[in-house]
């Protein structure tokens, strides 16, 4: 069953505290709470005791909605969750994900040609995933408030000999009683520089690719418009960011779709009807 748009803020990750494994001292566990994707946490090794962290939260929080981002984690990794209301104690989580597949099926049957990687059970090549921006989501089914959590991460022979990762990210989330408007649009944007010499010969300045989001929300009653998505416009402004996941029931599509994002402009509520209104989202990926 399709679910509407979950947009997922704030960052409740970089207010808490981690522990756990084994990471290195220049890039500590701690980086995974910054912004900066040059700074990213390391771990010494990648036994399954190095490769985990606990997270304590500054309070309970609502959660629906934990992601690794730019990881170095290959296809066939694999990775347990678990939330609890108790630090260090996972014994009787409140939820617990299992052991899920960090990388999921990427491909329908009949999109890859007979012999590629993939082509049986949708996987992705590491050809596939190369210079992709990786994100490791987990949506939780539904809103679960806790305090803790545990990520174990499963990468054991990495031949980088380490796994790393840029930033964690754990919130709660939004999602509209009314789905945006048909005329979604979501495209890459390529920041790349082009110069031209004399001779005609063009030099590239290659930068990396993001994602942007054009959407509409045209159905929204007056608490919707007023304390949720006006709010956010206020909280975020142009600079704060956001998780933004189109469907989440759509695990082929799942990492293509959703990112880290800021709104790169905010908008005016219209108030197009009696107690209906509506807005504008532009969306723009950061990580």
């Amino acid at each position: 069953m399709a679910q509407n748009f979950l947009f997922a803020w704030p960052n409740r990750a970089e207010g808490a505290t981690l522990t756990g494994g084994a990471w290195s001292a220049t890039l500590p566990l701690a980086n995974l709470k910054t912004r900066f994707s040059f700074e990213p946490g390391r771990t010494v090794n990648t036994l399954p005791a190095s490769t985990c962290m606990d997270v304590a939260l500054d309070a309970p929080r609502d959660i629906k909605c934990v992601a690794l981002l730019r990881h170095n984690l290959r296809v066939g990794a694999r990775y347990r969750l678990r939330l609890s209301a108790t630090a260090g104690d996972y014994s009787a989580p409140l939820w617990d994900s299992g052991t899920r597949d960090v990388w999921a099926s990427m491909f329908s049957f009949g999109v890859k040609s007979w012999g590629d990687d993939g082509w049986w059970g949708g996987k992705p090549g590491a050809e596939d995933i190369a210079g992709y921006p990786s994100l490791l989501l987990c949506v939780l089914p539904t809103v679960v408030r806790a305090r803790y959590l545990r990520l174990e991460l499963f990468d054991e022979g990495h031949p980088a000999g380490y796994i790393e990762a840029a930033r964690l990210w754990v919130s709660g989330q939004w999602q509209p009683t009314y789905n945006v408007a048909y005329g979604m649009q979501l495209g890459w944007e390529d920041p790349s520089r082009t110069e031209e010499a004399l001779d005609g010969t063009e030099y590239h300045d290659e930068r990396p690719k993001t994602r942007a989001i054009f959407a509409s929300l045209e159905v929204m009653r007056p608490d919707e418009a007023h304390a949720i998505f006006l709010e956010m416009q206020r909280q975020l402004g142009t600079t704060r960011e956001l998780l933004v996941v189109p469907d989440y029931s759509d695990t082929t599509h799942l990492i293509r779709r959703s990112f880290v994002g800021r709104l790169r402009k905010l908008s005016a509520l219209e108030a197009w009807a009696y107690r209906l209104y509506k807005g504008a989202l532009e969306i723009k990926e950061t990580v």
